[in-house]
C-alpha cells in the first residue's frame, strides 16, 4: 500500500463542537507515566506534542487543536495529570509529512495512545507485536465514520495489518461491509446485535489461556489511513449525544478533549462547568458518569438469565462475579477475566442486585495478576 495514494474526501458531516478548553488527561494513558513536553503559556500547533511517556519517551500525546497552553497540572514526579489548551479555532485536518511505517506514524501523531490491549486495557509496547487486531465498528459513531470515509477505512485496516503477523478483524453489526475484506484484514458481521468486544474477542481470539490482543476504535483506523491515504492528519471524531430520556440527540464532531458541557445542556442535561471528551469515548452518556456509591456491604448475586447474558458465551458469569466480588484472582482468571476490560461489566454492574462495581473490582483483580507476570 502506498502511503500517497489519494481517496476520497469526507462529504460535510455532522456540526462541529467549537469548545472553549481541549483537556487531555493522563488517566486516559493506562500503564503509562506521561510527563509534560510544553510549559504553560505556549503556543502550540495542531500534532504538537504535549506530553510523552517517561520511560517510552516515543510514545506521546499530541495537541489535537491548536492553540495557547493555559494549565499544566502535575503530581509526584512530575507526572502529568492533566494539560489544558484554549484553541485559536475550529480543529480542522492539516497536511504533515507521511512515513511509511505504521508504527512510527501512529506514534508521531499520537495515535498510538488510542490502541489497547488484553489482556490488561493498557497502552501496548511499540516494541509488541499481537496475535490480532480488533477494530471496533459496533457503534453508531464509527458507522457514521465509517460511511463518511470508506476509502480512509480501508487504507488504516491495510496499514494495521503491518502491526501483526495475525488478522486485522473489523467487528461490526452486520449490514453492508464498511470496508472490503482483503489479505489479512477480515471482517466480523455474523454475531448477535448485543455482542460487543469482549463477545467478539472470547470468540475470535480469547487472551484467557495467553497471547495478546489489540483493540482499537474504527476512527482510529480512519484517521490512520487519512494519514496514508491524503496525508492529512484529522484529530476531528463524531460523538452521540445522549439526551436524559435515553434519546440519541444526534452525532456532533469534536477533537478528544473537547468541553462537552455546552453540548450537554443543548440536549437537555444540567452539566458541571467542564465535562471533556475522553480517549476512544463515542457515546456520550451521563447517566455513565455517575459517581458510584461507597464502599460497603454488598447485596446476594441473584443468577437471573439476564445477568448471565452480560457476558460472553462460555464464560461462566455467576462464578466469574463471585470471584471478582471477594477479590478471588486466581478464580477469576479461571474464569476467563483476562478477556474482559472495565467497560464490559457496565451491564453487568446495573443489572447485578448485589450493588457491586464490576469493573472496578475487574480492574483491582487484573492489576494483581498483572503483578504477578
Amino acid at each position: 500500500m502506498s502511503c500517497l495514494e489519494p481517496h476520497r474526501k469526507r462529504p460535510f458531516g455532522p456540526p462541529a463542537i467549537v469548545p472553549e478548553t481541549v483537556t487531555l488527561e493522563a488517566r486516559d494513558l493506562p500503564g503509562l507515566r506521561p510527563i509534560a513536553c510544553v510549559e504553560e503559556g505556549a503556543e502550540v500547533a495542531l500534532g504538537t506534542p504535549v506530553m510523552h511517556d517517561r520511560a517510552r519517551p516515543a510514545i506521546r500525546v499530541v495537541a489535537p487543536v491548536a492553540g495557547r497552553v493555559v494549565r499544566v497540572e502535575t503530581g509526584l514526579g512530575r507526572r502529568v495529570i492533566l494539560v489544558v489548551i484554549r484553541p485559536a479555532g475550529l480543529a480542522r485536518a492539516a497536511p504533515v509529512t507521511a512515513v511509511g511505517d505504521t508504527r512510527e506514524l501512529m506514534l508521531i501523531h499520537g495515535l498510538w495512545c488510542d490502541l489497547r490491549t488484553r489482556p490488561f486495557d493498557r497502552v501496548p509496547d511499540p516494541e509488541a507485536r499481537p496475535q490480532a487486531v480488533l477494530v471496533n465498528a459496533l457503534d453508531s459513531a464509527a458507522v457514521a465514520a465509517a460511511h463518511a470515509a470508506p476509502f480512509a477505512l480501508g487504507h488504516g485496516l491495510r496499514a494495521l495489518c503491518r502491526l501483526t503477523d495475525g488478522p486485522v478483524i473489523l467487528c461490526q453489526h452486520g449490514g453492508a461491509a464498511l470496508a472490503p475484506e482483503e489479505g489479512r484484514v477480515e471482517l466480523d458481521t455474523v454475531a448477535p446485535r448485543h455482542d460487543g468486544m469482549a463477545h467478539r474477542l472470547r470468540r475470535l481470539c480469547s487472551v484467557a489461556h495467553g497471547g495478546e490482543v489489540w483493540t482499537l476504535d474504527a476512527q482510529t483506523a480512519i484517521a490512520l489511513g487519512g494519514l496514508c491515504g491524503e496525508g492529512l492528519f484529522d484529530p476531528m471524531r463524531l460523538v452521540e449525544i445522549v439526551t436524559p430520556s435515553g434519546e440519541v440527540a444526534g452525532l456532533r464532531q469534536a477533537p478528544l478533549g473537547a468541553d462537552l458541557a455546552e453540548a450537554l445542556k443543548e440536549a437537555g442535561w444540567t452539566t458541571p462547568a467542564t465535562r471533556p471528551l475522553r480517549r476512544n469515548e463515542t457515546r456520550i452518556d451521563p447517566r455513565h458518569d455517575a459517581v458510584p456509591p461507597p464502599d460497603g456491604a454488598l447485596g446476594p448475586i441473584v443468577p437471573v438469565p439476564a445477568l448471565a447474558a452480560t457476558l460472553p458465551m462460555r464464560l461462566r458469569a455467576i462464578p466469574l462475579l463471585h470471584a471478582l466480588q471477594i477479590g478471588d484472582a486466581e478464580t477469576a482468571r479461571r474464569h476467563g477475566c483476562l478477556d474482559l476490560v472495565e467497560e464490559d461489566m457496565r451491564a453487568a454492574s446495573a443489572i447485578c442486585a448485589s450493588g457491586a462495581d464490576y469493573g472496578a473490582l475487574l480492574r483491582r483483580v487484573l492489576d494483581e495478576l498483572e503483578g504477578e507476570r
